[in-house]
């Protein structure tokens, strides 16, 4: 399902704010589409580089390891 909208901008500053709001909600929508679409095997690669993000270990029964 595609949905779209139209807007507008008079002038190049207002166009430049109107992506500054929009920015966040679309790297959002495009992460979420990225895991969405992601292959299983990958998912693993995305688990951990999420946990190293947030500091996280986990040992080999993939259990987070307190630090």
């Amino acid at each position: 399902m595609t949905h779209s909208e139209w807007v507008y901008a008079k002038t190049l500053p207002d166009a430049l704010a109107l992506l500054n709001q929009l920015a966040p909600t679309l790297q959002a929508l495009t992460i979420t589409d990225q895991i969405a679409g992601a292959e299983p095997k990958t998912m693993s690669v995305l688990a951990d580089l999420l946990d190293n993000l947030h500091g996280l270990r986990r040992d080999k029964s993939n259990r987070i390891i307190e630090t």
